[in-house]
């Protein structure tokens, strides 16, 4: 039923296995990492941002194919990454993030990354997760102390 709208974009991935939904509404691209794989969701109710894209913890409302098809083509090459913040057990916040700003791993780094909220990450969580088409890409960490009283990454 909805297939024609995800079919172009499941050519563009045809070197990658594919299924859709039995309704054919969603658009699985499958990791062949066995890491986690890619969803498309059409939601023809949506008249603005008709396509979700999943990855991960994040996902993106989108309106076009072209988009789409490079924020797909991105993560699979290992440029954008999903991350997501905790307090504890509970998700507090996350988003996309490039690669590239991880480098150089630092928590002024995130908070270059990051900063858009009144109050700084330290104060509304305490761990964060990365996660890439690829496990080599994936870690979690935890905020700490370091010895100078500075805030530090310590990877797990």
């Amino acid at each position: 039923m909805f297939r024609n709208h995800l079919s172009d974009i499941a050519a563009y991935f045809s070197a990658y296995a594919v299924r859709f939904s039995e309704d054919e509404s969603i658009l699985e691209i499958i990791n062949p990492f066995d890491n986690e794989n890619i969803k498309i969701e059409y939601v023809p109710e949506d008249e603005w941002t008709p396509y979700i894209l999943y990855f991960s913890f994040q996902h993106w409302h989108l309106n076009d194919e072209e988009n789409i098809i490079e924020i797909i083509r991105d993560i699979i090459d290992g440029k954008l990454l999903s991350i997501e913040f905790f307090k504890g057990d509970q998700r507090c916040f996350g988003g996309d993030v490039e690669a590239q700003d991880l480098q150089e791993l630092s928590y002024e780094a995130l908070e270059n990354c990051f900063g858009d909220f009144p109050i700084s990450i330290i104060n509304m969580a305490d761990s964060f997760k990365v996660r890439g088409w690829k496990a080599d890409t994936n870690f979690d960490a935890v905020f700490d102390v370091g010895s100078h009283g500075e805030i530090v990454i310590k990877i797990l």
